[in-house]
């Protein structure tokens, strides 16, 4: 019997494509596993939460694997009033996030217009931490008003921008925090001169695409791939994040 199967794979070379054929379909089914888990690989599955997330429950959000979270300090009103405000939920997401062992970060709403402004985000931010640690950035958020324009930093220009990035980074390096910028992809491509930024300022990429990868071609840190994640312990759609 053992002489008979050793002549067919000796003899008849029909069985060559089919094994290949084989190989090639699992190594697929491998990649194709691999790919699908990258955004929810262990230790990697972040959120980003404020006000309008309500009332989250985090000891629920880590027994979720959600490891990491962004939470919103505060941010300044694009209207005339221009006024700088705290989240409502800040404190107490801080707080519970760092008590249920989660890493964190923080980021502020700017509409600064100016690098004095930027300046004044900034300081915000780190007293509103009363010294707590962070192990991620503190984030300035820029982002266009969707108001037609009439948002107070809709209109500057990419360096103006460009220095107001680089004001707040300042204040927030200088009292030893890590600092970055949150945009999506159009914006990081259109509205600001990315190599220009301070040398070690974090990008946190927002970038819906239905891939396991952003299509925006810069370095980043953290991406923001989906705004209808589902998490427990929070109730309704929640931002989710992946580190790079």
């Amino acid at each position: 019997m053992k002489q008979k199967i050793r002549a067919f794979f000796r003899n008849d070379k029909k069985w060559v494509p089919w094994l290949i054929r084989i190989l090639c379909m699992i190594l697929a089914a491998l990649v194709f596993g691999m790919s699908l888990r990258v955004i929810s690989v262990t230790g990697n599955k972040g959120i980003d939460v404020s006000s309008h997330n309500g009332k989250i429950r985090w000891s629920e959000v880590r027994k979720d694997g959600v490891s990491f979270a962004l939470i919103r300090c505060g941010g300044r009103a694009y209207g005339r009033s221009a006024r700088i405000y705290e989240d409502t939920e800040f404190r107490r997401n801080l707080t519970h996030a760092h008590r249920n062992g989660l890493k964190v970060g923080i980021y502020f709403y700017s509409q600064a217009t100016s690098e004095d402004e930027a300046r004044a985000e900034a300081q915000y931010c780190i007293d509103a931490l009363k010294g707590a640690n962070l192990e991620l950035p503190i984030y300035i958020d820029m982002e266009e008003t969707q108001t037609g324009g009439r948002g107070r930093a809709d209109g500057l220009n990419r360096e103006q921008r460009d220095n107001i990035i680089n004001a707040f980074s300042k204040v927030v390096r200088s009292k030893g925090y890590d600092a970055g910028v949150y945009a999506n992809r159009w914006y990081l491509n259109n509205c600001l001169n990315v190599d220009k930024l301070r040398k070690g300022t974090s990008i946190w990429l927002a970038e819906y695409n239905n891939r396991t990868s952003p299509i925006f071609q810069g370095d980043w840190d953290i991406w923001q791939y989906t705004q209808k994640g589902q998490v427990a312990g929070i109730d309704g759609y929640v931002d989710m994040n992946r580190l790079s």
